[in-house]
């Protein structure tokens, strides 16, 4: 009895597509061409296949999950009912082998039968705005159960709803890809990038043809990003290109928004404490932000990303420094911060012109292979509850305070600030030979990531979090 092939292989029907129309390929081929400036737009967006698996595959980069795939199958016609239930379930069967694959599943075609509609633009209406009602939770409930029965009115199971809720996208071709895919092309170059609107026509021709023609060279092959990045803007002197910048959102609240689109986003709600300051253990810090980091700066690495982060959201003073510490400038990257209406830059350096900054310094305790370090600026009780805290923990190691008053105006100031405090602390340790900081910093925020950014070669740093007065609990520990 000739073996079932699983819809997952290379060599089955569906990924060798039997006999392809030369029509309907050229179909795909220009929905794939259309659909690359999107996934250029997305920071995580790593590489792309043509005809393999799917008629198109691209893979992403999610933070703390790794690499996820989104799965293209593209049709030239209107599909009936039974020709769409079959994509679906194609879709299906393939996410049941390894749900954990596919993070999203898109069907391009050219209008779906009558019948169907019900469910597409059921699908469209709920989905859209679910996440606006967050807070309106019977109101997500009510209309995600009306969805379910749109679905099983179509003699489909909850299950299918469910999966077509979470990973199943429709592109409906409302103007016809096969003979437009040029203009289609430019218009979301145009949408995504807005350097690309400011380019003559005969620039935007040449980054048409080229990527098509490296795109029909690698059939059944993976293409690079910087490979289609390449052939986009090959013409176009580097002053007019985007900047290769990896964006990096820290979600701190859920009601606090969610960042730009495309970014790489980073959840970090379980640890901002909330109002009583509740925060995980260390170990849990450990494994989630400085994993989530370091699995993030191996795959920038070893895909030869742009080291260069621009960087939004809210977080801890911790995260902060871990931030700084795990993107840091021996290794090459450089860090653009939020700040208000502006961006602070990591590589912004202190020059003539850049007003001084001016610590205050005291020591404390014995000599041991543990030190503690505070640093506090403008809030000049904050070493003192340090002191405090550090006699009720029965800590007697040495211990060195700096403290400024002077309010931070600038990157090139902050950057002054940390190379200061930064010697002051070098040279404390090696006097003192600890091979463990302790650190608590009270401060801004942009000084907490600059500093992480520069503290290398010291050693083992366990940062703190204050959570009440003289009190405060460990979180990352950090390993220069």
């Amino acid at each position: 009895m000739k073996q079932k092939r699983k819809p997952s292989s290379l060599l089955s029907a569906q990924a060798r597509g039997g006999d392809i129309a030369e029509r309907g390929f050229q179909y795909q081929f220009n929905s794939t061409i259309t659909l690359i400036p999107n996934w250029l737009a997305q920071d995580g967006f790593t590489e792309m296949i043509l005809e393999a698996l799917g008629d198109t595959e691209a893979k992403f980069f999610v933070p703390g999950v790794g690499l996820r795939h989104e799965f293209v199958e593209c049709k030239n016609y209107r599909l009936k009912r039974s020709e769409f239930w079959k994509e679906i379930e194609h879709f299906w069967e393939i996410d049941q082998q390894d749900s954990d694959c596919h993070q999203q599943f898109i069907l391009v075609c050219q209008s779906v039968a009558d019948e169907l509609k019900p469910i597409t633009n059921a699908l469209k209406r709920v989905r859209d705005p679910y996440s606006f009602y967050e807070a309106a939770q019977q109101i997500q409930e009510i209309s995600y159960t009306d969805f379910v029965e749109v679905v099983k009115s179509q003699d489909k199971s909850k299950d299918i709803a469910d999966f077509l809720f979470l990973k199943v996208r429709f592109k409906l071709d409302s103007i016809d890809t096969e003979y437009h895919s040029r203009g289609l092309f430019t218009e979301e170059m145009k949408r995504y990038f807005p350097e690309f609107s400011k380019l003559p026509g005969d620039l935007t021709n040449v980054a048409y043809s080229e990527l098509t023609e490296l795109v029909k060279s690698r059939t059944n092959q993976p293409i690079y990003r910087h490979e289609l990045e390449e052939a986009i803007w090959q013409e176009v002197s580097k002053k007019d290109r985007p900047e290769s910048t990896i964006r990096i959102h820290t979600l701190y609240d859920e009601s606090i928004n969610k960042g730009p689109d495309g970014c790489l986003q980073f959840d970090w709600t379980s640890f901002s404490g909330g109002s009583e300051r509740h925060f995980p253990p260390p170990e849990e810090w450990n494994q989630k932000i400085i994993g989530e980091l370091c699995g993030t700066k191996d795959w920038i690495v070893s895909t030869n990303r742009e080291r260069r982060i621009y960087l939004s959201g809210h977080r801890r003073l911790s995260a902060s420094i871990a931030i700084g510490s795990t993107f840091s400038a021996v290794s090459g990257f450089t860090i653009g911060m939020e700040i208000g209406d502006g961006v602070w830059w990591t590589n912004n350096h202190a020059n003539e012109d850049t007003p001084d900054y001016h610590w205050k310094q005291s020591t404390d305790g014995e000599l041991t292979d543990e030190i503690a370090v505070g640093i506090s600026i403008v809030k000049n009780t904050a070493n003192e509850e340090v002191k405090q805290y550090l006699q009720m923990e029965h800590f007697h190691g040495r211990q060195l305070y700096l403290y400024s008053d002077m309010v931070l105006e600038s990157d090139a100031q902050t950057n002054r600030a940390v190379q200061k405090a930064k010697s002051m602390i070098q040279e404390f340790v090696s006097k003192s030979q600890g091979k463990k900081i302790h650190l608590f910093f009270a401060g801004p925020a942009p000084f907490a990531l600059f500093l992480g950014h520069r503290l290398n070669t010291i050693g083992k740093i366990q940062c703190y979090e204050w959570t009440s007065t003289n009190s405060y609990v460990p979180t990352v520990l950090i390993k220069t």
